[in-house]
């Protein structure tokens, strides 16, 4: 008898560092989702961010319907307000893009809460739980090393050959709303002067492997100095402004300001 091949799921997998290949050189090539055989994810990861980022501008992230979305973002729960974050992520890729498998890979790093455990029992997400011990940590102490990924790879390659099918349908499904999101540095509305250069700012690169990818962000380089950005009115009500930013070396106090 012929047995009939199973059909390779669609998954988008959101992430941070861990997702972005932290713990093996910061290469994603070399990252637990590139260990998943036959399937070959759409992978949106972004170092040093909270559930919270893949909140705005949602459906920049999802390209088209899938079997299943996979969130590895227990590293990245280091705000009180992570668990709410996540919790939101997971309803709005439910209630927008109807995904009916949804995954929650519990890598700590260094995060000792039980928040990304919390979420997922919330939401009727499945938790993928997957080692986690002394011998499976990167030297920083925060991302998987080669056997910690492969160990990640292992646990997710079960939980997709399983039934993809943990619908659950939220409460309460919030209208869309109309954003304008720069999520890099070099795209935000900054306003410079002739040559192209903002006064007294300068654009630096945080990345410890800038040669596989960058932390771009802005930095003063003059105390005191004002950075100027044009934010678009999406309607008549005027804008939300949303601004993330990170400490690093170059980074001091500042103060945020709005002119009408």
């Amino acid at each position: 008898s012929v047995k009939a091949s199973r059909r390779v799921p669609s998954v988008l997998v959101m992430g941070g560092s861990v997702s972005a290949g932290g713990g093996v050189g910061n290469d994603p090539t070399r990252a637990w989702h590139a260990l998943l055989g036959d399937v070959q994810p759409n992978v949106q990861a972004k170092g040093a961010i909270d559930p919270s980022y893949f909140l705005h501008c949602t459906d920049r992230f999802v390209e088209h319907e899938y079997d299943a979305v996979l969130f590895d973002l227990g590293a990245n729960m280091f705000d009180s307000y992570s668990q709410e974050f996540l919790v939101d992520l997971i309803r709005r890729m439910r209630c927008q893009f109807h995904i009916s498998a949804v995954g929650v890979v519990n890598w700590p790093g260094f995060v000792m809460t039980n928040d990304t455990a919390v979420a997922a029992q919330r939401t009727g997400a499945t938790l993928i739980e997957v080692p986690h011990g002394p011998d499976l940590y990167h030297t920083d102490k925060v991302h998987p090393n080669a056997l910690g990924h492969a160990r990640i790879a292992e646990r997710v390659r079960k939980y997709l050959a399983g039934p993809l099918d943990d619908w659950h349908k939220p409460e309460h499904c919030p209208a869309r709303r109309a954003e304008t999101c720069y999520p890099h540095a070099l795209d935000m509305p900054v306003v410079r002067d002739i040559t192209g250069v903002p006064h007294d700012w300068k654009l630096v690169d945080d990345s410890p492997t800038p040669e596989r990818m960058h932390k771009y962000g802005w930095t003063s380089s003059t105390p005191g100095a004002n950075l100027t950005m044009i934010i678009p009115q999406d309607d008549m009500c005027g804008a939300v402004v949303t601004l993330a930013y990170l400490a690093a070396k170059d980074t001091g106090p500042f103060r945020i300001t709005c002119d009408s």
